[in-house]
């Protein structure tokens, strides 16, 4: 007799269309369409950090070496998806040394299913696996210019606690970066 292990699930939930969303780990069979989701980020010229299209050798490298840290505890991963597609991505990476009580946050989701309340779910997640695995605090930067998600961050209770002034280059123009903290 074989037996199927059930792929972990953090979180099912139906948006404003009726659309179930589920809240997962990634897993390199997600390749392709991680690859396809942060591409489309760059393409919109959307508040990340990146500015260049990423090849896929780049993205596997980089989705490697996030199944490693989520496989030794130093971070917490979730991909958000709608019937198979990846919309959403998120990741929390534990500090090291004195710092291994803090978490820094990472999150995008694609332009189309913005303000439907996946990213909300995807931070409350965290929140929870967070205090789960002992983190104390999570951090996070947003471009100033950044209105909606800075709007959602300090709903959840994220503060404001710095900035980096002129942080961030886009176009021809200059951001500040804001850094965000929330106390678990």
């Amino acid at each position: 007799m074989k037996w199927f292990q059930r792929e972990k699930v953090y979180r099912e939930f139906l948006i404003g269309d009726g659309r179930k969303v589920i809240l997962r780990p990634p897993k390199m069979g997600d390749l392709k369409d991680l690859l396809v989701f942060i591409n489309s980020l760059v393409d919109e010229k959307a508040d990340i950090p990146l500015d260049v299209r990423l090849t896929r050798q780049e993205e596997a490298e980089w989705l490697r070496s996030l199944l490693s840290e989520a496989k030794k505890g130093c971070s917490i991963s979730i991909v958000a998806e709608i019937d198979g597609e990846i919309i959403g991505n998120a990741s929390v990476h534990r500090g090291i040394g004195r710092r291994s009580h803090v978490g820094t946050l990472d999150i995008a989701v694609t332009k189309a299913l913005r303000n439907m309340g996946i990213g909300t779910a995807m931070i409350k997640t965290f929140i929870e696996e967070s205090r789960g695995i002992g983190l104390r605090s999570l951090h996070l930067s947003v471009f100033d210019s950044n209105i909606s998600a800075k709007c959602l961050y300090s709903k959840i209770g994220f503060r404001e606690v710095g900035r980096w002034p002129r942080a961030i280059r886009k176009g021809e123009c200059y951001v500040d970066e804001i850094c965000m903290a929330l106390e678990l």
